[in-house]
């Protein structure tokens, strides 16, 4: 199935090459991107739908309009150039097939998740819930009724409803701090089992989901944030 992914994902990503370099690749080398750079400002545009988090600079537009392109030199310092593993994985949950949806819907009726949470969380954020509970390196083993709260926790903010946030854009604006996946995912567990970072109004988890980039500010304000789940977290989260 992996492998499918992969030669999949190659495939579209050599259609996606030859548009932009019959169109619009030549405009990037303008305002001074190299290779690499272009590349990976390419794919991340396409991934994310944009290029950077300005309006008018959707991947759509950078695609039919050769001034966007060329007017990207203005923010040029604002363009995500690397491809990073988050952005990966982001790749991945908007490739599901229709198989891997079900599939994935089944692995979180087995694990007794509501009904109601399936139903109304985007497919996109089920995968990325799911993920980071199989993903993080627990102290022991998690039960599986443990992982069902986890995820149940994860998935509870209403802002992660169908049409709405998506969870992966926090995850990838936290990883721009240099944090590896263990410690962001502790960061998103704590998230959802304490409703909040720092100490701080406005830096709630409801809040981070609808504005990703004002984690930079607790950044910028020197905040010290936990990611490590406990033991302790994890026994608070069983009794609520």
């Amino acid at each position: 199935m992996l492998l499918v992914f992969l030669l999949s994902c190659y495939f579209h990503l050599c259609c996606l090459l030859l548009f932009f370099r019959l169109f619009q690749i030549k405009n990037l080398y303008q305002i001074g991107q190299k290779k690499q750079e272009v590349y990976g400002t390419i794919i991340n545009s396409a991934i994310n739908g944009t290029a950077i988090k300005r309006a008018g600079y959707s991947y759509s537009k950078l695609i039919s309009s050769e001034n966007a392109t060329i007017e990207l030199q203005k923010y040029k310092n604002e363009i995500e150039t690397s491809v990073s593993k988050m952005t990966i994985k982001s790749a991945r949950a908007n490739a599901l097939t229709k198989e891997e949806s079900l599939l994935l819907i089944k692995s979180l009726q087995e694990l007794n998740i509501p009904q109601e949470i399936i139903e109304n969380k985007n497919i996109k954020n089920l995968y990325i819930a799911k993920d980071i509970v199989d993903s993080y390196k627990f102290d022991r083993d998690i039960l599986r009724d443990e992982k069902s709260i986890l995820i149940c926790s994860i998935l509870s903010s209403s802002r992660l409803n169908k049409g709405k946030s998506s969870l992966i854009s926090l995850i990838q604006e936290i990883e721009k701090t240099g944090l590896k996946e263990q410690e962001i995912y502790g960061i998103i567990l704590n998230l959802a089992i304490n409703g909040s970072i720092a100490k701080q109004k406005g830096y709630g988890y409801a809040e981070l989901i609808q504005k990703p980039e004002k984690f930079q500010e607790l950044i910028e304000q020197n905040t010290k944030i936990e990611t490590n789940v406990t033991e302790e977290k994890a026994a608070q989260e069983r009794r609520i």
